[in-house]
């Protein structure tokens, strides 16, 4: 009898405690989950968080919405001078983008997990899955989208050159359902 797949769910996945927030990615960390990571976030930082540790060790792969996002949260905890960003279990390739993309300013960046975070589960384990609330609509997550990819143009000018037509894209195709009109 053949082995039947098993399908996990994939997502965002979080849990932790008051101070400090792990977000696990299962799957792609892309547009569709963007807006989700953002609101989350968000919200774990106006209700006191001091640390989001991001673990990216079951994320299969990264768009620019999702870094840009990622990027819009760090730089708000940098500003705010309140709390930080880990991202966790990255491999080679991603952390070699996010130093690209200037990210590495923003947060810290690690292909382990750090001698002080030790205690954390691997991967999703004793997290529990994130749900929208609301479910973003389109034009939620085109303004992420846009917000995202001015995250990540805001800083260098080669990712301003970089995401400039994305952007007017996003701009221009706003409106209509969904196909440009």
């Amino acid at each position: 009898m053949a082995d039947t797949p098993i399908h996990l769910e994939q997502g965002l996945f979080a849990g932790g405690t008051d101070k400090i927030v792990r977000i696990a990615v299962r799957g792609p960390g892309n547009f569709t989950v963007s807006p989700l990571l953002k609101q989350f976030g968000v919200l774990a930082i106006a209700e006191g968080c001091t640390r989001l540790v991001l673990d990216l060790r079951e994320c299969s792969a990264v768009d620019s919405t999702f870094l840009g996002v990622l990027a819009g949260l760090a730089g708000r905890g940098k500003r705010q001078d309140q709390w930080r960003m880990d991202v966790i279990r990255l491999s080679e390739k991603l952390r070699d983008t996010l130093v690209t993309l200037g990210l590495d300013r923003l947060m810290a960046l690690h292909a382990t997990v750090p001698a002080d975070l030790a205690g954390l589960p691997e991967g999703t384990d004793g997290l529990q899955p994130l749900r929208p609330r609301p479910p973003p609509d389109r034009n939620a997550t085109r303004q992420t989208m846009i917000e995202a990819h001015e995250s990540l143009s805001e800083l260098s000018e080669t990712n301003a050159q970089r995401f400039k037509d994305v952007l007017a894209f996003l701009r221009q195709n706003g409106t209509g359902n969904g196909d440009g009109t």
